[in-house]
C-alpha cells in the first residue's frame, strides 16, 4: 500500500463537530494524520476521538471569543507536538428567514465575530508553529473554507516562510449549517433547485470537500499557493461567481447574514502573511476592504437578494 499522503500531518481544524469540518477531520484521522478538533459540541467529536484515541485531540471552544479561539490553538500546538495544517472551516449564519430591515446589530455583530475575526485570530495565533513547521521542510498550508458566492482576490504573502495559503470555494453542498438554516420543505426545495443549477445534476457531501482538502493539505501539494479551487459540480461554468448564489441562500426571505457568511468567509480569510524585511516577522494586515453591489443585485418583494463581490487588498511593511 502506498504511503498515506497526510501521514504524520499535525492538522487542526474549526468546526469540527458538524458537516465539512467533521467529515475533514475524519478524513485526515484515516490518511494517518493527527488532528486536532475545535468546535462547539465537543459530545458529537468526542465520538470521532472514540475511534482515533491515539491522533485526536478534543478542544471545545466558542470562536466568537477571540481570546478562547487563540488559546485553543496554543492547546491543539502543545497537543499535536507543532503544527502543519490549518483549516479554517467554521462558520455561522443569523436568524434564518430574517428580513433586511428586521437583524439586529448584534446578530450581525455575531457572525462577523465567527466568521471574520475568529479565522483571522486562529491563523495568527497559528503562525509561529507553521513557521516551525516550515523550518523543517514540512510546507505547512491554511485552507479556508469559502464559498462560489464571493470572489475574492487570493494570494500568499508568506513565500519567505514558506507557508501555502489556500481556498477551497464549494457551491451547495449538503451540510447541517444549510439544513438548520430553513424548514425541511425549505430545505428539499433549495436542494432541488440548486441541483438543477449543477451540470452534474447533484449537489455535494462534506465528504467531497474533505477529499480535496486531503491534497491540498499534503506535501504533494508542496507548488499550490494562493490558489481558489472551485468545487461545485461544474456550476461555475454555467453562472458568474458573483452571481451563481449561496451555499447558504434560499428563496424564502434571504437572510442578509448569509451574504456575510459567504463574503467574509471567502475573502477576509485568504489570509495574507506578509514578512518585514528588517524583523522577518509576520504581519497579517486587512488594510483596505471595498466592497460593492453587482449587476445582478436586485430588491425583490422586499427581500434582499444582492450579491457582493469584495477585494481585500494587502499592504506590506
Amino acid at each position: 500500500m502506498a504511503e498515506a499522503s497526510n501521514s504524520c500531518r499535525r492538522v487542526l481544524v474549526t468546526g469540527a463537530s458538524a458537516g465539512i469540518g467533521l467529515a475533514a477531520a475524519r478524513r485526515f484521522l484515516e490518511d494517518g494524520a493527527r488532528v486536532a478538533l475545535l468546535g462547539r459540541n465537543k459530545t458529537t467529536m468526542a465520538a470521532l476521538a472514540e475511534e482515533f484515541p491515539e491522533s485526536t485531540s478534543v478542544i471545545g471552544v466558542d470562536l466568537a471569543k477571540a481570546d478562547a479561539a487563540a488559546e485553543a490553538v496554543v492547546s491543539a500546538v502543545e497537543a499535536l507536538g507543532g503544527l502543519d495544517v490549518v483549516i479554517n472551516n467554521a462558520g455561522v449564519l443569523g436568524k434564518p428567514g430574517c428580513a433586511l430591515e428586521d437583524i439586529e446589530l448584534d446578530d450581525w455583530a455575531a457572525v462577523m465575530k465567527v466568521n471574520l475575526k475568529a479565522p483571522f485570530v486562529v491563523t495568527q495565533a497559528a503562525v509561529p508553529a507553521l513557521k516551525d513547521s516550515a523550518a523543517a521542510g514540512r510546507s505547512p498550508v491554511v485552507i479556508n473554507i469559502s464559498s462560489l458566492a464571493a470572489d475574492p482576490v487570493p494570494r500568499a504573502g508568506a513565500r519567505p516562510e514558506g507557508i501555502r495559503v489556500n481556498a477551497i470555494q464549494p457551491a451547495t453542498v449538503r451540510s447541517s449549517i444549510l439544513r438548520d438554516s430553513m424548514n425541511s420543505v425549505e430545505y428539499e426545495a433549495h436542494l432541488e433547485r440548486s441541483a438543477a443549477l449543477h451540470p452534474l445534476g447533484f449537489t455535494g457531501e462534506p465528504e467531497d470537500v474533505a477529499e480535496l482538502m486531503l491534497f491540498m493539505a499534503s506535501p504533494k501539494a508542496k507548488w499550490m499557493t494562493g490558489a481558489l479551487v472551485p468545487l461545485d459540480g461544474g456550476r461555475s461554468l454555467v453562472c458568474s461567481s458573483a452571481g451563481s448564489g449561496s451555499l447558504y441562500a434560499h428563496k424564502s426571505k434571504c437572510n442578509i447574514m448569509a451574504i456575510a457568511v459567504t463574503t467574509t468567509t471567502t475573502t477576509m480569510m485568504m489570509m495574507m502573511m506578509t514578512m518585514t524585511t528588517t524583523s522577518r516577522a509576520v504581519t497579517t494586515m486587512m488594510t483596505t476592504t471595498t466592497t460593492k453591489p453587482m449587476h445582478r443585485a436586485a430588491m425583490n418583494s422586499m427581500n434582499f437578494r444582492g450579491w457582493t463581490k469584495t477585494a481585500t487588498t494587502m499592504m506590506t511593511n
